[in-house]
């Protein structure tokens, strides 16, 4: 636990090479600085940590939204070919992509 009370985070990464960051002092305060040569002052690994994350929800957004139009289609088409035994299936793999997309947008700050 920090001063604040509020718990510390587990071994810090990298937001290029996802090596571990080590804690540096320098003459400019708090550094951070990985194996592979990356360095960053405290709030510049705020900055970069923010935009891995948005990247990344994004990324999976983006994989989301693929795989729901693939599993509607899936669905159309297994209903109109009379194999409905694999709607539910499908209707499955439907529901929880779009909770997952729910979460992301939340997570990501856009609206669905």
């Amino acid at each position: 636990m920090n001063e604040i009370g509020k718990k510390t985070p587990g071994t810090l990464r990298c937001p290029r090479c996802r090596i571990e960051l080590r804690t540096v002092e320098g003459s400019d305060g708090l550094l951070y600085r990985c194996a592979g040569g990356h360095g960053y002052m405290a709030l510049s690994l705020l900055e970069e940590q923010s935009q891995l994350a948005e990247r990344m929800l994004s990324g999976v957004e983006a994989s989301v939204e693929t795989q729901l139009a693939i599993a509607g289609e899936l669905a159309g088409r297994a209903e109109a070919g009379g194999q409905r035994h694999l709607l539910p299936y499908l209707d499955r793999i439907i529901d929880a992509g779009r909770r997952t997309l729910r979460v992301v947008r939340q997570g990501g700050g856009s609206q669905e």
